[in-house]
């Protein structure tokens, strides 16, 4: 029994001590900056009391509920913030004291102690009546402040209500993660945003447990420094309730990566067709929590092959042609697209995914022209015609040795005209290359 009256006695005391008035101008409740902030409107609801006669008119604002024109006298202070976005308040008051004639009360709230912006406000100056503001759209979790002041300084009894009886302090839950972007580059500036839940005032960041930042609003901008995997957490708080409350912390995994392609290393390009290439990566991020590969494409950009993880590969191709071998190096998780064979490609988008790419070029060639085995001698006639006597008549295959082929027959071409060179051009390995051999014709005038 004891217990309980104890407990009832330091409640009254401690709402007595929130919703006291304003007797001395030293008090809370006389200016809208010191009036302690409640909790909830609710409680305000079945708060009686008495006006104070006084009177510090400089602390309420002037020519407030327009067009009236109305002034302050002897206003007391209330502040809380709303978990409703719509709430109505009634103040009934009796007994008013008459000053100057006049008598009764007045009422409004506003956005802040500016006073600029004000949410709505009634009067009434006669005795025995009721105040009453209808407050709508209002913004959970800021705080509004509300005025109770007399007629011409007017001190009445009062009793408030207010209705819902039950906009109580919360936060929203989570919905949404804090990003869909799990990998990032080491040196990437990421700027999180997550949901503006209702009732929020603050964010508080963690990363691996660790408190690193507390901001007003739904957004935490960070440049990751080092290589590694993180937690990244945001919780949220306000003037009432703490961090540790409900919701929970909202937490997620980051990949901070630091790609590496290497360097590609090609053994002996250009090389003949057919012939073998050694095509290395040296100094790439070897971690078992990257992915390394090689790509290499035709002139047309299309993929010819595609190697995954082996740092070391023997390249060849049929025929003459120029390729770009591509490195490409990126963390586990990052979505870069690697192609297959077939594909068109033309490189990785290395500023907007973590990853890092170079490429360089290799090339199949025959650089040296083909050399006749025995090669066909030079004559000089004076008309075309005496080729069949000589049993030149017919072309004949010639028989040529080639850097990059075994062996290449050639066939002659045969054009008559004055002081003509005929030159011969072959494919050797689907490389064009050119060799000669020469007729003099010299026709008779």
């Amino acid at each position: 029994m004891n217990i309980k009256f104890y407990l009832t006695v330091l409640l009254c005391c401690v709402i007595a001590c929130l919703k006291s008035q304003c007797d001395t101008g030293s008090e809370p409740e006389c200016t809208c900056e010191t009036a302690e902030v409640l909790c909830s409107v609710s409680e305000l609801d079945g708060f009686s009391g008495s006006m104070s006669s006084f009177q510090h008119p400089n602390d309420g604002p002037d020519n407030f509920c327009p067009p009236s024109g109305l002034f302050t006298n002897n206003p007391t202070w209330f502040a809380f913030i709303a978990w409703c976005e719509d709430i109505t308040m009634e103040i009934e008051y009796e007994n008013c004291t008459m000053v100057g004639g006049f008598i009764g009360a007045q009422l409004a709230v506003y956005t802040d102690c500016s006073w600029d912006e004000q949410v709505d406000c009634d009067s009434q100056c006669e005795n025995n009546s009721t105040v009453s503001i209808d407050m709508q759209g209002l913004t959970i979790g800021e705080s509004y402040y509300v005025m109770l002041d007399g007629c011409n300084g007017s001190a009445c009894d009062f009793e408030i209500s207010v209705s819902p009886t039950d906009c109580d302090e919360f936060i929203e839950e989570w919905d949404d993660p804090v990003t869909e972007d799990l990998v990032v580059c080491i040196g990437q500036g990421v700027s999180y945003d997550v949901e503006n839940l209702s009732g929020a005032t603050n964010w508080h960041w963690y990363i691996d447990g660790e408190e690193v930042e507390i901001t007003a609003s739904a957004r935490y901008d960070i440049v990751w420094g080092e290589e590694g995997t993180y937690e990244l957490c945001v919780d949220v708080s306000n003037i009432c309730l703490e961090v540790d409350e409900e919701p929970q912390a909202n937490c997620v995994m980051i990949t901070v990566g630091n790609p590496d392609a290497g360097e590609i290393d090609i053994n002996d390009s250009p090389e003949c067709p057919n012939e073998i290439m050694e095509i290395s990566v040296s100094d790439y991020n070897m971690s078992d929590t990257y992915e390394q590969y090689l790509i290499i494409v035709d002139m047309e950009g299309e993929v010819v092959q595609v190697i995954s993880g082996n740092p070391i590969y023997d390249f060849t191709w049929p025929s003459c042609g120029v390729f770009t071998v591509y490195s490409l190096n990126f963390p586990e998780g990052e979505e870069v697209e690697v192609p297959g064979v077939g594909d068109d490609y033309f490189g990785s988008d290395c500023m907007f995914y973590c990853c890092d790419e170079n490429s360089s070029t290799l090339e199949f060639v025959d650089e040296d022209a083909p050399e006749f085995e025995d090669e066909p001698r030079d004559i000089t006639i004076d008309c075309h015609l005496l080729l069949e006597e000589l049993d030149l008549d017919d072309i004949e295959s010639i028989d040529t040795e080639d850097n990059c082929a075994e062996s290449v027959e050639i066939l002659g071409i045969e054009t008559v005209m004055p002081i003509l060179v005929m030159e011969v051009l072959l494919y050797v390995n689907g490389c064009m290359r050119m060799t000669a051999a020469t007729r003099w014709f010299i026709p008779k005038p």
